[in-house]
């Protein structure tokens, strides 16, 4: 199944933060990384979230499930010492996508509830990910972004 992960940093040295996460995705169990963006600067979406933002997407195919991926990814934020505490991020990994699947439990929501408001998930996801479908809208990543309005 293919799977649409969102990454930012807005915190240490963001690029790198970014490239060696991205990597790291690769190691995960049953998953590999078909495709990676560029990183794209971004402003935060709230002054209390901190500076400036490095984001991007990775497109995964993995045998594992939604949620099995998503304790992955959480496990990953901590490893790169991401803390729930604070606003500003280390490294911040979102489930954005995965097949078809729609989900709402308090573990995980699928497809994610807000990526169609944010120009950082929908640029970089649909430049990886262009053809995958948003299971409750019907469309496209490509056509997401193509008719994004801030």
């Amino acid at each position: 199944m293919h799977a649409l992960i969102a990454l930012g940093s807005n915190l240490g040295s963001r690029r790198a933060i970014l490239d060696r996460a991205a990597a790291e995705l690769n190691r995960l169990p049953e998953t590999r990384v078909l495709r990676r963006s560029h990183w794209i600067e971004t402003d935060p979406e709230s002054p209390r979230d901190g500076s400036a933002y490095l984001n991007g997407a990775a497109l995964v195919e993995t045998q594992l499930s939604p949620e099995a991926l998503l304790r992955l990814l959480l496990g990953l934020e901590l490893r790169f010492g991401r803390s729930r505490r604070q606003r500003a991020r280390t490294l911040d990994l979102d489930l954005i996508l995965c097949g078809h699947q729609k989900r709402a439990s308090r573990q995980l929501t699928l497809p994610h509830p807000r990526f169609r408001r944010r120009a950082f998930v929908l640029e970089p996801g649909a430049a990886v990910a262009g053809r995958l479908r948003d299971p409750v809208s019907g469309r496209t990543l490509a056509e997401l972004w193509a008719s994004w309005e801030a």
